[in-house]
């Protein structure tokens, strides 16, 4: 099992790809919801929906190998 480390020094380094991908799928699927509400014009809910996705986008950038030997395959 991979160990992740999570901080602000690991904001620009490569974040994992299973914590990436579901980072991308927090933003997609909120920002869908998000236009969906917006469309039947309940625009505070879409809102905070979509400020939701933009969140968890941006905190799974935080995340980091905590383990990042050359004998490992990391990818």
């Amino acid at each position: 099992m991979t160990k992740y480390k999570y901080g602000l020094g690991q904001f620009f380094k490569p974040t994992p790809r299973n914590i990436a991908r579901f980072g991308l799928a927090l933003f997609t699927t909120c920002s869908a919801a998000a236009g969906t509400f917006v469309y039947f014009e309940q625009e505070k809910v879409g809102m905070v929906i979509g400020i939701i996705g933009v969140i968890g986008l941006f905190l799974s950038n935080f995340f980091g190998h905590g383990n990042t030997s050359k004998e490992e395959n990391i990818y």
